[in-house]
Protein backbone atom coordinates (compact mmCIF):
# COMPACT_ATOMS: atom_id res chain seq x y z
CA UNK A 1 0.00 0.00 0.00
CA UNK A 2 1.09 3.54 -0.62
CA UNK A 3 1.53 5.92 2.27
CA UNK A 4 -0.69 8.94 2.10
CA UNK A 5 0.97 12.35 2.11
CA UNK A 6 0.16 13.42 5.69
CA UNK A 7 0.93 10.12 7.43
CA UNK A 8 2.52 10.69 10.84
CA UNK A 9 4.04 7.23 11.06
CA UNK A 10 5.48 4.88 8.48
CA UNK A 11 5.72 1.16 9.30
CA UNK A 12 9.33 1.82 10.36
CA UNK A 13 8.20 4.67 12.65
CA UNK A 14 5.56 2.41 14.16
CA UNK A 15 8.29 -0.11 14.94
CA UNK A 16 10.29 2.61 16.71
CA UNK A 17 7.16 3.61 18.62
CA UNK A 18 6.62 0.04 19.86
CA UNK A 19 10.34 -0.35 20.68
CA UNK A 20 10.33 2.80 22.81
CA UNK A 21 7.32 1.64 24.76
CA UNK A 22 8.78 -1.84 25.30
CA UNK A 23 11.95 -0.22 26.70
CA UNK A 24 9.79 1.17 29.47
CA UNK A 25 9.12 4.71 28.33
CA UNK A 26 5.78 6.17 29.40
CA UNK A 27 3.02 6.14 26.80
CA UNK A 28 2.56 9.92 27.10
CA UNK A 29 6.28 10.53 26.47
CA UNK A 30 6.36 8.24 23.45
CA UNK A 31 3.23 9.83 22.01
CA UNK A 32 4.61 13.35 22.48
CA UNK A 33 7.97 12.48 20.94
CA UNK A 34 6.38 10.78 17.91
CA UNK A 35 3.72 13.45 17.41
CA UNK A 36 0.72 11.17 17.88
CA UNK A 37 -1.96 10.60 20.50
CA UNK A 38 -1.71 8.11 23.35
CA UNK A 39 -4.59 6.22 21.77
CA UNK A 40 -2.47 5.75 18.63
CA UNK A 41 0.41 4.38 20.71
CA UNK A 42 -1.91 1.83 22.33
CA UNK A 43 -3.37 0.90 18.91
CA UNK A 44 0.03 0.10 17.36
CA UNK A 45 1.19 -1.72 20.49
CA UNK A 46 -1.94 -3.92 20.37
CA UNK A 47 -1.48 -4.64 16.66
CA UNK A 48 2.17 -5.54 17.27
CA UNK A 49 1.23 -7.94 20.08
CA UNK A 50 -1.49 -9.58 17.96
CA UNK A 51 0.33 -9.84 14.61
CA UNK A 52 4.01 -9.14 15.18
CA UNK A 53 5.88 -6.96 12.67
CA UNK A 54 3.23 -7.64 10.00
CA UNK A 55 0.71 -5.83 12.21
CA UNK A 56 2.65 -2.58 11.84
CA UNK A 57 1.96 -2.38 8.11
CA UNK A 58 -0.91 -0.50 6.52
CA UNK A 59 -4.36 -2.07 6.48
CA UNK A 60 -7.05 -1.63 3.87
CA UNK A 61 -9.82 0.76 4.86
CA UNK A 62 -12.36 -1.25 2.86
CA UNK A 63 -15.09 -2.67 5.11
CA UNK A 64 -15.13 -6.42 5.70
CA UNK A 65 -18.83 -6.63 4.83
CA UNK A 66 -21.48 -4.32 3.46
CA UNK A 67 -24.86 -4.69 5.13
CA UNK A 68 -26.66 -2.56 2.57
CA UNK A 69 -25.47 -4.53 -0.47
CA UNK A 70 -28.18 -5.39 -2.99
CA UNK A 71 -29.00 -9.10 -2.95
CA UNK A 72 -27.83 -11.21 -5.88
CA UNK A 73 -31.44 -12.13 -6.76
CA UNK A 74 -32.55 -8.49 -6.90
CA UNK A 75 -29.41 -7.51 -8.79
CA UNK A 76 -30.09 -10.20 -11.41
CA UNK A 77 -33.66 -8.91 -11.80
CA UNK A 78 -32.44 -5.34 -12.35
CA UNK A 79 -29.88 -6.50 -14.91
CA UNK A 80 -32.58 -8.47 -16.74
CA UNK A 81 -34.91 -5.45 -16.81
CA UNK A 82 -32.08 -3.20 -17.99
CA UNK A 83 -31.23 -5.61 -20.82
CA UNK A 84 -34.90 -5.54 -21.85
CA UNK A 85 -34.43 -1.75 -22.21
CA UNK A 86 -37.01 -0.89 -19.58
CA UNK A 87 -37.31 2.72 -18.43
CA UNK A 88 -35.10 3.34 -15.43
CA UNK A 89 -37.79 5.07 -13.36
CA UNK A 90 -40.13 2.10 -13.85
CA UNK A 91 -37.41 -0.31 -12.73
CA UNK A 92 -36.93 1.84 -9.61
CA UNK A 93 -40.67 1.71 -8.85
CA UNK A 94 -40.85 -2.04 -9.46
CA UNK A 95 -37.79 -3.02 -7.42
CA UNK A 96 -37.76 -0.31 -4.75
CA UNK A 97 -34.03 0.34 -4.98
CA UNK A 98 -32.35 3.68 -5.72
CA UNK A 99 -32.04 5.19 -9.18
CA UNK A 100 -28.25 5.34 -8.81
CA UNK A 101 -28.09 1.59 -8.17
CA UNK A 102 -30.31 0.85 -11.16
CA UNK A 103 -28.24 3.19 -13.33
CA UNK A 104 -24.87 1.51 -12.76
CA UNK A 105 -23.00 0.32 -15.83
CA UNK A 106 -23.76 -3.23 -16.85
CA UNK A 107 -20.40 -3.73 -18.53
CA UNK A 108 -17.07 -2.79 -16.92
CA UNK A 109 -15.47 0.34 -18.33
CA UNK A 110 -12.37 -0.27 -20.47
CA UNK A 111 -9.22 1.22 -18.95
CA UNK A 112 -7.70 4.25 -20.63
CA UNK A 113 -4.76 3.20 -22.82
CA UNK A 114 -1.84 5.59 -22.50
CA UNK A 115 1.48 5.50 -24.26
CA UNK A 116 4.90 6.90 -23.52
CA UNK A 117 7.61 8.01 -25.91
CA UNK A 118 11.32 7.33 -25.42
CA UNK A 119 12.37 10.94 -25.73
CA UNK A 120 10.51 14.23 -25.41
CA UNK A 121 9.32 15.61 -28.73
CA UNK A 122 8.95 12.25 -30.51
CA UNK A 123 5.35 13.07 -31.15
CA UNK A 124 4.67 16.66 -32.12
CA UNK A 125 1.20 18.06 -32.64
CA UNK A 126 0.86 21.19 -34.73
CA UNK A 127 -2.38 23.13 -35.06
CA UNK A 128 -2.81 24.86 -38.37
CA UNK A 129 -5.42 27.27 -39.59
CA UNK A 130 -6.52 28.11 -43.11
Amino acid sequence: MNMYDNARLTPKGRGILVERQERGERVQDVAGAMGVSTRTVYKWKRRFLEHGLAGLGDHSSRPVRSTSRTSAKLEAKVVQLRRERRIMDRIVQETGISRATVGRDLEPVDPVVRYERDTPGDLIHIDTKK
